[in-house]
């Protein structure tokens, strides 16, 4: 008999986040900063940075 099977068990921690360069960035930072829109999620690599607005605006101009 198990005495064991029904206790549970902690969930485990949400990983960090890797950049592309390498770097860990703990969970909690790289959350704020997606929530914060100062990063993006591209597969599993979190992408630090703002857009550039002015290219974002030229490119519209050119269609």
């Amino acid at each position: 008999m198990r005495l064991y099977s029904n206790t549970r068990r902690a969930a485990a921690p949400a990983p960090d986040f890797l950049t592309p360069d390498g770097h860990l960035i703990p969970r909690a930072i790289g959350e704020a900063a997606l929530r914060d829109s100062k990063a993006i999620l591209i597969g599993d690599l979190l992408v630090l940075g703002t857009p550039d607005l002015a290219a974002t605006v030229s490119s519209r101009n050119s269609w």
